[in-house]
């Protein structure tokens, strides 16, 4: 067993799990900060948009970050890939801006100006510029990966990371700017990377601008849309809900005992970061029955990924009311539940790749929103009476549905080609 853990983490992964989760944990490391600076309420509103700059990356580019990584692995070599997905990132980059200054001039003439919490015309606008400069900062990880460039990725993700706690640190610690503060911090690291990302894409990958790479890279990445909003909506509607329903104290002490627990979803998405391409590489060399063959080996892969940091974070749960303000030491009880919630959550991820890798990714938007339309009308049915364990049961009962049904088209997807030894056998 201990080789399997240490064959799970070995090589380039373990650089994807430290540094990609790294720069993940910008949030996390802003904690103590935040909820000593926030009262639960400030903290649910902060939360808030953090919901709204991780949805709209995926409307702004119209899902081409989906794209890029397909068109790299479509190459037939590695310069080729390249080059294809130079060019799907230079038409994002353009998508992005564009969209992002349509959603400038709207706030501009219907948002009210003022200091009105995140709706007013000043925080919608940090919201859509760190949107986009989110959007724009995940092109250079997307394909350093891709291309499993892992000591660049993570000096990237390392970068991304110094940029939002550095500018948590300034406007909420030394500014003292509050909600406003950690906002408009969001904004500024965001755009900051995205200048940088938008160097790589023209300078470093040489991207250019072709009708037929836009056409073919929407009709991919399209379908992508629906499955990601339905992908968010999952994850943002008990939050806004509860805010809907008055529970906004509990807002952020819920928010926050997610984000402790997160710590075991950003290690699983770093080791997703790392395993995809390594599964593209064999899928690009073997193609879908190799997949088959390595199909059990790649799940537990998974569950290891989620075993180790799941253990890390109830080991170190003790300790956490120490960093936290005093309003916030009650929210560690939430914390188990929520790691139980995580190991449904991970079983989605091996079987997307499958489902991604057979081509089979219209059937992926259809069953994510399933799965959100079930946690939406959970939801609805429970959060108005039971609160935050409301919100926690609909959570599990949308990710069991997502999982589930992937993983069933995951079986259908490997039982329609033959196992690779027959493959191998029929060559000869």
């Amino acid at each position: 067993m201990l080789k399997r853990i240490y064959a799970s983490l070995r090589g380039p992964t373990l650089v994807y799990l430290l540094a990609s989760g790294l720069a993940r944990l910008g949030a996390i490391v802003l904690i103590p900060l935040y909820t000593h600076r926030l009262s639960p309420a400030a903290y649910g509103d902060y939360a808030l948009a953090q919901t709204i700059v991780s949805l709209l990356p995926t409307v702004l580019s119209l899902g081409l970050l989906s794209a890029i990584p397909r068109a790299y692995f479509s190459g037939a070599t590695r310069e080729e890939g390249t080059r294809a997905a130079g060019n799907v990132a230079a038409w994002t980059v353009t998508l992005v801006a564009l969209h992002a200054l349509v959603a400038l001039a709207g706030i501009s003439h219907f948002a009210r100006p003022g200091s009105g919490g995140i709706t007013s015309q000043w925080e919608l606008s940090c919201v859509v510029v760190a949107a986009a400069g989110s959007a724009l900062t995940t092109i250079p990880a997307v394909c350093l990966r891709s291309s499993q460039r892992s000591i660049a990725a993570a000096a990237w993700q390392l970068a991304e990371f110094g940029t939002v706690t550095g500018a948590g640190l300034v406007f909420v610690g030394l500014l003292g700017r509050g909600v406003r503060g950690a906002i408009e911090a969001l904004a500024t690291a965001y755009l900051v990377c995205g200048i940088v990302a938008v160097g790589f894409v023209f300078i470093g990958l040489r991207g250019r601008l072709h009708g037929d790479v836009l056409r073919r890279a929407l009709r991919f990445g399209i379908p992508f849309v629906p499955h990601l909003i339905a992908n968010w909506a999952q994850l943002a509607s008990d939050r806004w809900l509860l805010k809907f329903f008055g529970y906004e104290a509990d807002l952020g002490r819920y928010v926050l005992a997610m984000q402790l627990a997160s710590v075991v979803s950003l290690a699983v998405a770093a080791f997703h970061d790392a395993e995809s391409a390594r599964i593209g590489e064999m899928f690009r060399r073997d193609g879908m029955p190799k997949l088959r063959a390595e199909l059990r080996s790649i799940q537990r892969r998974y569950l290891v990924a989620t075993a180790l940091p799941s253990v890390a974070v109830l080991l170190a749960l003790p300790l956490t009311p120490i960093f936290l303000g005093p309003h916030f030491r009650s929210t560690t009880t939430l914390v188990p539940i929520m790691l139980l919630l995580s190991i449904v959550d991970t079983a989605y991820f091996p079987s997307s790749n499958v489902v991604y890798f057979a081509g089979r990714t219209k059937v992926i938007p259809v069953i994510t929103v399933a799965g959100a339309i079930t946690n939406l009308l959970a939801n609805l049915l429970l959060v108005p009476s039971l609160g935050v364990f409301g919100g926690l049961l609909a959570r599990g009962m949308g990710y069991g549905v997502r999982s589930g049904a992937l993983w069933v088209i995951a079986q259908q997807c490997v039982r329609e080609v033959a196992p690779a030894s027959t493959t191998a056998d029929e060559a000869s």
